[in-house]
């Protein structure tokens, strides 16, 4: 057997991935690769999960290589809620600490008082430092998703606010073996999960975020059921370990991952240097693109914000200091990066 998941970002396909993995331990698992050319090509049973999006075309080309392709969907706007939640995990210059903070701050007002700051501010403050549209962003996905709902050959479309209630039954079936509901995944992915259940869009959007996103999702919407209507919940709640604590969290992953200091609340010790560093990074992992991030590591050495600029372009490009220094990231840190006052 031969299984794809295929899916927006946040929209529960690492859950999903994971209970069908629980259930078929002896599928071999390809997890995101960069194209489906690599499952495609390979001869044995497997479960292989592929993202939707900018960077992700949809392979055609390689789906008939899989005979249970799973179309995964999540309501447009409790996606959207997680997707800019889980961004800065990603850099997109949240490496500048007074844009980061200034970030968590918003979140954690709206969380105070939900009714304060509307949705599409939150967008605005994400998307314009990183050079992002703040619509086109987040509906390049969806976009994605009902493209390959539209397309040979046929998926089987299946819901993520199914999954999260218990409704497995009709992919089971799908299937043909038991998939069980539980939202579990590894501990390496651990970061991805946030909440787990469906219609926490309602605690963070306004009346007038919901009809400004409205044109934006209504195709995606009809096409798979999802009402974008806003009936308000009474009292807004949205908890702290679900808001700017999971940002906080996830910020610091991508700074360990890239040898940058730990981002301490309150604290400036990164500027604009920190942005052309994650402009850097996201060039390096893009082929064809090494010799522009080069000069932009080098404008910084110049600058005499980055040490040892070999090393760091080395460590970047194919992980070496990560392998080799992993028991001494915090010397290795100190040493590639000069901290700021």
């Amino acid at each position: 057997m031969r299984i794809l998941i295929y899916g927006a970002a946040r929209s529960g396909t690492t859950a999903l991935y994971a209970a069908i993995h629980r259930a078929r331990p002896d599928l071999i698992g390809h997890f995101e690769p960069r194209s489906l050319a690599v499952p495609a090509a390979d001869p044995r049973p497997l479960l292989a999960k592929a993202l939707a999006g900018a960077g992700y075309p949809l392979h055609r080309a390689f789906m008939p290589a899989f005979d249970r392709r799973i179309l995964l969907t999540r309501h447009p706007y409790d996606r959207l809620v997680s997707s800019l939640l889980y961004v800065p995990y990603n850099g997109h210059s949240f490496s500048d600490d007074r844009r980061a903070n200034r970030f968590l701050e918003l979140i954690r007002r709206k969380r105070l008082a939900p009714a304060s700051i509307p949705m599409m501010a939150l967008l605005e403050d994400f998307a314009r430092p990183a050079g992002l549209d703040p619509i086109e962003f987040f509906t390049v996905p969806t976009a994605g998703v009902l493209a390959a709902s539209r397309s040979e050959p046929v998926c089987f479309p299946y819901r993520y606010e199914d999954f999260v209630a218990g409704r497995t039954e009709p992919l089971s079936d799908y299937l043909g073996f038991p998939v069980e509901s539980e939202v579990r995944v590894s501990r390496s992915l651990q970061r991805v999960h946030r909440r787990g259940g469906a219609g926490d869009w309602r605690n963070w959007f306004l009346p007038a975020d919901a009809e400004a996103l409205r044109p934006h999702f209504a195709d995606y919407a009809a096409a798979f059921g999802y009402d974008l209507a806003l009936d308000r919940m009474p009292e807004p709640a949205i908890e702290a370990a679900e808001a700017e604590l999971f940002v906080l969290r996830n910020l610091n992953r991508y700074r360990r991952r890239n040898f940058l200091p730990k981002l301490e609340p309150g604290r400036n010790r990164i500027g604009e240097e920190g942005v052309s560093f994650d402009i850097a990074v996201r060039a390096i992992r893009r082929p064809g693109e090494e010799k522009g991030a080069r000069a932009r590591l080098w404008r910084l050495v110049r600058e005499g914000r980055l040490v040892a600029p070999s090393l760091l372009q080395l460590g970047l490009s194919n992980g070496l200091v990560a392998r080799l220094a992993a028991p001494a990231k915090g010397a290795v840190r100190r040493l590639l990066y000069r901290r700021g006052s």
